[in-house]
């Protein structure tokens, strides 16, 4: 886990916190490379799950409703807005869902109602490397496949402080400047374009190549 700019996080008062969302472990990525205890607003159905109830409870996550929930959905988002008030960080993944495509998707405005009224900062953050792994939904499938190296590099940036009054289109946009000056990171641990193409025609010696 390499850590970029982890001096960004405010030492106090709260913050909204939102990163991309590409795998099953964001969340304790963000965690291991935080200073600071953060409180992730999830979806209702994973913190419901009884496998993953414990843990989310420990951590604190708020549990955030279907948008068909109006009335709970607001109360959520009343509760995150409420911790950032009184100096804690709340996490938000902005995309709601893990994206399937590799790249980020497109940004709901619940960011936006969670900050109304509040002078705290947003801070963006990029995870980098977890397209591909056992953990994100490339090839199709969630952690039915061998994981391309052991270890795993992967990167977390946090970017400069955004003003509370930012809109969700200027915090994504902040998002994918962090994931430009992240790319140069991975050259150390790609190969080559020539042996990375030998590799993968031997991996499939009857395809045309």
């Amino acid at each position: 886990l390499t850590v970029v700019g982890g001096d960004k996080l405010p030492p106090r008062g709260g913050a909204l916190l939102v990163s991309n969302h590409l795998s099953f472990v964001d969340l304790l990525l963000i965690l291991a490379a935080s200073r600071r205890r953060v409180r992730f607003l999830l979806p209702q159905e994973l913190c419901e799950r009884p496998l993953l109830r414990v843990l989310l409870r420990h951590l604190k996550v708020i549990p955030l409703p279907p948008e068909q929930q109006a009335r709970d959905l607001k109360q959520a988002l009343q509760v995150a807005s409420d911790a950032i008030g009184a100096g804690d960080i709340v996490g938000l993944f902005a995309e709601k869902s893990i994206s399937c495509i590799g790249v980020m998707l497109p940004f709901r405005g619940e960011l936006e109602r969670i900050m109304k009224g509040l002078e705290a900062p947003i801070i963006p953050v990029f995870l980098d490397g977890l397209w591909g792994s056992i953990f994100s939904h490339e090839q199709g499938r969630f952690f039915w496949k061998l994981p391309r190296r052991i270890p795993y590099p992967v990167t977390v940036s946090f970017g400069q402080a955004l003003s509370g009054a930012a809109t969700a289109f200027e915090v994504r946009t902040a998002i994918q400047e962090l994931g430009t000056a992240a790319w140069p990171l991975r050259r150390t641990t790609m190969e080559p374009l020539h042996r990375a193409f030998v590799r993968r025609a031997r991996r499939c010696p009857w395809r045309f190549a």
